[in-house]
C-alpha cells in the first residue's frame, strides 16, 4: 500500500547497513511453486522454473502491508582487554 511503500522509502533513505539493523513488522507471503521439485523440469533440467530473472530462486516475497520499521544500532565489537 501507498503508506507501507513510504514508510520504506523514508526509512532507507537514512539507513546506514555498516551501522544499524532493520527490525521490520510486516504482513506478507511467501509464493512457493508447487511442488517444490517442480523448480527443475524433468524433461530439460536447463530450464528452471523457479522464480527471479535467472528462475532460479525457489520461491518470492510478497510485502502487503509494513507496520512498523526500527533502526537498530549494531554494537561495537568488544576488544579483548590489553595484558
Amino acid at each position: 500500500d501507498p503508506a507501507s511503500e513510504h514508510l520504506l522509502t523514508k526509512t532507507m533513505a537514512l539507513y546506514d547497513p555498516t551501522k544499524e539493523d532493520l527490525l521490520i513488522d510486516l504482513e506478507g507471503l511467501v509464493v512457493t511453486r508447487t511442488p517444490p521439485y517442480a523448480l527443475v523440469l524433468p524433461g530439460n533440467p536447463d530450464l528452471r522454473a523457479g522464480f527471479g530473472h535467472l528462475g532460479m530462486a525457489p520461491a518470492e516475497i510478497f510485502i502487503k502491508k509494513i507496520y512498523s520499521i526500527r533502526r537498530i544500532p549494531i554494537p561495537a565489537p568488544r576488544t579483548s582487554p590489553a595484558r
